[in-house]
């Protein structure tokens, strides 16, 4: 897995660059069917682990079609303001369809003998996913922001039932075009190109005009541009991020890998528990992701993205060490929550941030006055698959020398040094990418930049 892993890494930027050349429902139909294949060769591999790895392969590089595509899609109907809240609400979407995926593998496992039953499941289920996205997904600027959800729902002042009544309402009225945001959104354009400080978001067209020799040329831009973050000149902002982004990514990832393993094989026999509840127990763990997430992304996008990312890194490097001090179920399941309450305030955060950060970078190297919400999703996602690579690698080793415990006390120490590293240089974390005022055209192109509209022409955004 870490091997596909590591293909599927290497094909993130191009795909990323792809979403410029492609319509959006075209790159998810193929990644689609891409699944739908690796499920078929799953089916016919009968356990062959050459074949299967070939169906492990394939099934990398289409989720990363489909992930990137996606993320790229919700950069492009959200301001920056909203990064945040509109990331955390597919983190959310993937966390959920990771924990049915979980509950019913187990459930599969336990009362069929079928070892086909769950990719003929996944390809029925993809097959309906293909019909929705060719018939209904039309590409519309949905209103992602969160700023129908009451004040009282992000204070946890409701019961539950309100709550519950709370989210339905927000998650229907989110699929409602954000038609009433359009005057308020070019007012404060008009505000800003008044005051001569203006980076128009522009959701630039796919279009298939481009030549086989640009598309190359594009993509080695692309590459070039996430590998120069960290040199010849450090981008400290976004070489933080990264770090934060690719930790928490791992963690992701270990959970899903390793953390399973860790309760049947050790929380269930010490508590002698029925295997059955290995499901429920990840369940509860994973709970905090779905309660916290859309909350604490609306407070990071209001009061600063800076201060979930080092709060939710301190929480939960501290959880995970915890983890490994007891095997005690009501421990595990106490640090493993807690894991996922940090990991629900730092995750989202410092996507967005990392996703703002490189857009700003993006375009201020290549002497634009255009932030092209495109060029992000890409290097989040290699950021993203190299944190994945390095759990599935770096996790069996350490699992296999130390054990579980000791593993757990090592990615905790890690994460804490990632976040007092960060805390001591803050003011570097912390340093702009454009200074205030700043264009992200170059200071000798600023007075008449040749590709800028004059402000009377200037487009409203689109985000």
């Amino acid at each position: 897995m870490s091997l596909s892993n590591l293909v599927s890494t290497l094909m993130d930027v191009p795909i990323g660059y792809l979403q410029k050349l492609m319509p959006k429902r075209i790159i998810l139909i193929f990644g689609i069917l891409c699944i739908m294949g690796s499920m078929v060769i799953f089916i016919m591999a009968a356990q062959v682990t050459f074949i299967a790895f070939i169906a492990v392969l394939i099934y990398g590089c289409a989720y990363d079609f489909h992930h990137i595509t996606m993320t790229s899609y919700i950069l492009n109907i959200s301001s920056p303001e909203e990064y945040s809240q509109s990331l955390s609400q597919k983190n959310v979407a993937d966390s959920l369809g990771l924990l049915i995926g979980l509950l019913l593998a187990t459930v599969i496992n336990f009362i069929t003998f079928f070892d086909n039953l769950p990719f003929v499941f996944i390809l029925v289920v993809s097959a309906f996913y293909l019909l929705f996205i060719t018939v209904i997904f039309d590409q519309a600027e949905y209103d992602t922001s969160l700023d129908q959800m009451d004040s009282d729902m992000v204070l946890n002042k409701l019961s539950p039932a309100e709550m519950a009544s709370g989210l339905k309402g927000f998650f229907i009225s989110s699929a409602i075009t954000g038609l009433n945001k359009i005057e308020e959104s070019a007012e404060s354009l008009k505000d800003k190109m008044s005051n001569k400080n203006v980076i128009i978001l522009k959701q630039v067209q796919p279009t298939m005009a481009e030549n086989k020799e640009s598309m190359i040329e594009g993509m080695k831009d692309s590459f070039k541009s996430l590998f120069h973050i960290f040199t010849p000149e450090p981008q400290w902002p976004l070489v933080w991020a990264t770090s934060i982004a690719m930790f928490f990514s791992l963690w992701d990832t270990f959970v899903s890998t390793f953390v399973l393993i860790y309760v049947v094989d050790k929380v269930i026999e010490a508590n002698h528990v029925n295997p059955m509840m290995s499901g429920v127990i990840i369940a509860l763990i994973g709970m905090p992701l779905f309660i916290c997430q859309i909350p604490f992304s609306k407070l990071a996008d209001r009061f600063g993205k800076p201060f979930f990312i080092y709060a939710g890194s301190l929480i939960s490097s501290i959880a995970i060490a915890m983890l490994g001090f007891s095997t005690d179920l009501a421990w595990v399941i106490l640090a493993g929550m807690l894991a996922s309450i940090g990991y629900a305030a730092a995750f989202p955060a410092v996507q967005s941030f990392f996703a703002q950060k490189f857009q700003q970078y993006y375009a201020k190297s290549h002497n634009t006055n255009e932030i092209d919400t495109n060029v992000s999703a890409g290097p989040l996602q290699t950021i993203v698959d190299f944190g994945d690579v390095i759990a599935q690698i770096a996790g069996a080793a350490l699992i296999s020398i130390i054990d579980f415990g000791p593993t757990f006390m090592v990615l905790g120490v890690v994460l804490f040094l990632f976040f007092a590293v960060g805390l001591a240089g803050i003011s570097l974390v912390l340093k702009p990418i454009l200074e205030a005022g700043e264009s992200p055209v170059k200071a000798e192109n600023t007075q008449n930049p040749p590709d800028a509209l004059p402000p009377a022409q200037a487009p409203a955004s689109t985000a």
